[in-house]
């Protein structure tokens, strides 16, 4: 009896062997389907890897980093009472200092009275010299001197209302007086010879929160104009 329990426990032992060694074959089998799995391949096709991923971020950082590369003419034309001597101008070489840490070359600030004719005249005298940017101090409040806009506004064919928001938003962030200001941004015309135009407030923080913004978009601004910008 005991010889034929032996023989039956190793018959076992050795059934179960087998049958251990075939669920072991089917799992690898299933393992290496699942591997293989054209849904698994088909979840993990065209998805961008981290790298190519960080190589995306770091174009869009560059983007806005940008600096000028180039230098450029510009202008500054001060319509206030400061013409008629009444206070020192403080806010015209303000101006002029803040563009040229920006490659924007101006001469002295030119001082014309709150009269339409004056500053059309010095805004077109500015485009004749060759300016590509004319920044305007003062004239754009509600009083009765306060002509800059309207006649800004004659020589600007594209206006760009997103910077005029832009200026504003960083000013009432300020001082709700912002909101006051009815200055402009524009340019004359599309293209090489277009100038950039912006109406300034009169104020040393009207003239810091105007070039604040529009300083580090000239790269993209004349990239545009000149048709450089092919990225």
């Amino acid at each position: 009896m005991r010889g034929n329990n032996d023989a039956g426990r190793e018959a076992a032992a050795s059934t179960g062997r087998e049958a251990e060694g075939s669920l072991g074959t089917d799992r690898h089998a299933l393992s290496s389907y699942v591997t293989s799995s054209p849904t698994e391949a088909s979840r993990n096709e065209g998805r961008p890897g981290r790298d190519h991923a960080a190589e995306l971020s770091g174009k869009s950082e560059h983007r806005q980093a940008h600096a000028m590369d180039r230098d450029l003419p510009g202008a500054v034309v001060v319509s206030t009472e400061i013409v008629n001597g009444t206070r020192e101008d403080t806010v015209g070489p303000l101006a002029v200092g803040i563009l040229e840490q920006s490659r924007v070359h101006t001469k002295t600030p030119q001082h014309v009275a709150e009269d339409p004719l004056e500053l059309r005249a010095a805004l077109r005298d500015a485009i004749a010299s060759g300016a590509r940017i004319i920044v305007t101090v003062g004239g754009t409040g509600v009083g009765p001197g306060d002509i800059t806009p309207e006649v800004s506004a004659e020589f600007i064919s594209v206006r760009m209302d997103g910077l005029t928001q832009q200026i504003r938003d960083v000013g009432l962030a300020k001082t709700p007086l912002s909101s006051l200001s009815r200055g402009i941004v524009g340019i004359t015309e599309r293209g090489v010879y277009g100038v950039l135009i912006v109406n300034s407030p009169g104020s040393r923080g009207g003239v810091k929160d105007a070039l604040g913004v529009i300083c580090p978009l000239l790269p993209h601004i004349f990239e545009q104009l000149d048709d450089q910008d092919h990225s």
